[in-house]
């Protein structure tokens, strides 16, 4: 294997985990390794571990062989930015409190794998000292909305 070849097969097995099969371009942002690879020699290197059927490649997505997730990613992309919208005025009445200083989404819904039945998990970054009073006034708002 080359320098390049054991990366992408690594950040691909790890991507299977998941049932996530990677575009190309995922593949280079997330790529697992110590060193930056230039996309023209992923690609290159892709090709051999196809050609070697140690990797499948599909409709711009890679994949390990038999493990073609493609549908089942494009069906959770959908029910992600559902329950995005569906939070989307919550967490904006939530950045509104003065000790807010971040919200960010976390887990399934952060990177576009979401499920049915995930929940929607947020960090909320405070001032210092604030932590537990914004995590009783979001504790509210959420009460009172539902």
């Amino acid at each position: 294997m080359n320098s390049a070849e054991e990366p992408i097969l690594n950040t691909i097995i790890y991507s299977d985990l998941f049932k996530f099969p990677l575009r190309i371009s995922e593949l280079h942002k997330f790529l697992i390794s110590p060193s930056p690879i230039s996309k023209e020699h992923l690609e290159e290197s892709l090709g051999k571990l196809c050609s070697q059927g140690l990797v499948e490649e599909k409709n711009g997505f890679c994949f390990l062989p038999g493990r073609n997730f493609i549908q089942e990613r494009l069906s959770r992309e959908e029910i992600t930015k559902g329950k995005i919208r569906s939070v989307k005025n919550i967490v904006k009445l939530i950045s509104y409190f003065p000790s807010v200083k971040m919200v960010g989404l976390t887990g399934d819904l952060s990177y576009g794998n979401g499920r049915r039945d995930s929940d929607v998990d947020l960090m909320i970054v405070t001032s210092i000292g604030r932590m537990w009073l914004t995590r009783l006034l979001t504790f509210f708002l959420l009460r009172i909305l539902g």
